[in-house]
């Protein structure tokens, strides 16, 4: 260092790391986040475009930071942090708002429970849907099932789903793995196959009940049991009907064309352990589709004794029976006549009216000796009809004695 002052000795030292002066080109340097240095190379250098008369050696990298100092800081640069997985409670309002999202960034189990329960409490069915869906296609589905047994909403909205995009072979795994029996009778026993063919529902029932049999009580266990038995049937028979009462419908159509007897049918009946309820409901609308309307009369209008009255002697609630008939459209004076076999004349009066069966609650309120109620009603019946002109007869009648 001899003759050389210290200024000199630090601007001109071949060993000197960085020239102070140049504090510009070194900051250059490091805010060039994009360049992308070679960490195997050994002569990676930090690049510099001073001219000079005298260009300044830069040194290594690896003279500054070792190759292992450097791999691991660009190890952790690649690696994403936890702070970059954003809060559930932001995804779930993005998603409410319709902004970009993403939810692969949750991976753990708790991350993705999380991101259900946030999503049910929306009480928005397409951000639950859309949780379930990401939660079916990244979970084991007995990891999946066995969650959604505990939150009631997310399992409604997944077997929802299941159901209306006819995804019944799935929706009938869910239910055996989740021992779900209530409901998967709605599969089995109702029908609702979509487009499975009996005897693959044949072979998942036999495994159905060869796994779950034991735990099936009485009921249960007879009513799968027959179901079973009736997929029997339909492969031997080559029926594709998807339900019992669908066949048994097929059937008493079948026969009600012909006019043949219904020996087949009540066999069929008592095979599959049929209901009167279900076999007289097929009856009752197979015949009214076929505008069979004396048949119908003969077979649910009976002579009470007693009252000297006709009765309608069915299982099925009278109100619901006489709507559903009239669904079918029957002739007017058919409606009449079963509404004249009702015994609770308030039934009887309200049903004539949704029916616009005016005729029947004009004779009704003369029966009661109602003037007022006839008065009344009369605006309901359109102007110079038969009806309006029978009811202006009754309320001119002299031989009456009203009661109002």
């Amino acid at each position: 260092m001899a003759g050389k002052s210290s200024e000199d000795y630090w601007n001109t030292s071949s060993s000197a790391s960085f020239n102070f002066d140049d504090d510009t080109e070194v900051e250059k340097a490091f805010s060039n986040s994009c360049e992308i240095f070679d960490s195997t190379a050994s002569d990676s250098v930090f690049g510099s475009n001073i001219e000079e008369n005298n260009a300044q050696t830069m040194l290594p990298m690896h003279s500054l930071v070792t190759k292992r100092n450097l791999d691991t800081v660009l190890d952790d640069v690649r690696i994403p942090t936890h702070s970059s997985v954003p809060l559930v409670q932001e995804t779930i309002t993005k998603m409410f708002l319709g902004m970009p999202y993403t939810l692969y960034v949750y991976r753990s189990l708790d991350q993705k429970l999380e991101l259900l329960d946030e999503a049910v409490a929306t009480e928005d069915g397409n951000i639950i849907l859309t949780v379930l869906l990401y939660l079916k296609k990244t979970l084991k589905l007995t990891v999946l099932y066995h969650n959604l047994l505990k939150r009631k909403i997310a399992l409604e909205h997944y077997t929802n789903y299941l159901m209306r995009e006819l995804k019944l072979e799935e929706l009938a795994d869910f239910y055996m793995v989740t021992g779900n029996y209530s409901d998967i009778v709605y599969l089995f026993y109702l029908g609702c196959r979509g487009t499975v063919s009996t005897e693959s529902m044949h072979v998942k029932l036999l495994r159905f009940l060869a796994e779950h049999q034991s735990k099936l009580d009485h009921d249960k266990n007879v009513m799968f049991t027959d179901y079973k038995n009736f997929l029997k049937w339909q492969m031997d028979s080559k029926m594709t009907t998807n339900s019992v009462v669908e066949q048994l419908a097929l059937l008493y159509k079948s026969e009600a064309e012909k006019k043949s007897d219904n020996k087949s049918i009540m066999a069929f009946k008592q095979t599959f352990k049929i209901s009167d309820f279900q076999y007289e409901w097929i009856q009752l609308n197979v015949l009214g589709v076929l505008k069979q309307w004396k048949k119908i009369t003969e077979l649910f209008i009976k002579p009470n004794w007693l009252t000297k009255k006709n009765s309608i002697k069915t299982v099925i609630d009278v109100e619901l029976f006489i709507s559903t008939l009239y669904k079918h459209n029957p002739p007017k004076e058919i409606v009449e006549e079963f509404l004249s076999c009702v015994v609770d004349s308030d039934i009887s009066i309200g049903l004539a009216k949704k029916m616009k069966c005016h005729k029947f609650v004009i004779d009704a309120y003369i029966a009661q000796r109602d003037r007022l109620s006839i008065l009344n009603y009369k605006n309901n019946i359109p102007n110079q009809s038969e009806e309006y002109f029978y009811a202006e007869n009754a309320l001119r009648s002299t031989d009456k004695k009203w009661k109002n």
